[in-house]
């Protein structure tokens, strides 16, 4: 299962919510100036992770609404 966590970042105007599968950070959700937007982390030389379509945009759509 993909874990939420909504945080308030110093280099950030607004809350955000980070998407977390385990130790790892797969993304990190914002708003700004009413628009959404998904920045994925993924670091270099590491293995690919697979995830479920329905359980990213399930993530995807409780990120959105913690936002507002």
């Amino acid at each position: 299962m993909i874990e939420l966590t909504v945080a308030s970042l110093p280099d950030r105007d607004r809350v955000v919510v980070e998407l977390w599968r385990g130790a790892v950070q797969l993304a990190e959700v914002s708003k700004e100036d009413g628009t959404y937007r998904v920045e994925f982390y993924v670091e270099q030389g590491t293995n690919s992770l697979a995830l479920e379509l329905e359980e990213l945009e399930e993530a995807l759509g409780r990120a959105r609404d913690s936002l507002g």
